[in-house]
């Protein structure tokens, strides 16, 4: 899964970069940075809490000129997208069944294989949270990279 952030005046900022690239990439950096540690909050905050494994599976990676925002869990893009009709393992339900609903044994089994069931006819639906932050902070975004541009025209 990608989502692609749109800054606004980009292309001012890609061509001040190519003609200063050493004045540029401290300022540039600076607001990849503060880009993706502000989605990854409000990833986190936005993520569906059961154990917290998928919040807490975010890592925010920096280079030059670049970050980037992952989830590792193997069901983080099915739970942010969503999925088709498929007949889930009743007993990776189980567990959830019970902290959810409070049951055990056959009740939270019974109930694991009703919720399969369902998913087997209709599939989930998408939870955006990482979407959703990225939209959350479009405004934030904006303001970081034309900050980004002042301050490379200061240092020239």
């Amino acid at each position: 899964m990608q989502i692609v952030v749109k800054i606004n005046g980009l292309d001012e900022i890609k061509a001040m970069a190519k003609k200063y690239p050493e004045a540029s990439l401290k300022h540039i950096n600076w607001a990849i940075r503060r880009s993706i540690i502000s989605i990854q909050g409000d990833s986190i905050r936005n993520a569906p809490k059961d154990t917290g494994r998928l919040a807490g599976s975010m890592r925010a990676n920096f280079g030059d000129w670049w970050g980037s925002l992952t989830a590792d869990t193997e069901y983080a893009v099915p739970v942010h997208e969503g999925s088709v009709a498929h007949f889930p393992p009743v007993s990776a339900l189980e567990n959830w069944v019970r902290r959810k609903f409070g049951v055990s044994g056959r009740q939270a089994r019974n109930l694991a294989f009703i919720i399969a069931r369902k998913i087997s006819i209709s599939g989930t639906k998408g939870r955006p949270y990482m979407r959703n932050a990225v939209e959350q902070n479009e405004n934030k975004i904006d303001a970081d990279f034309n900050t980004a541009l002042e301050n490379i025209v200061k240092s020239l």
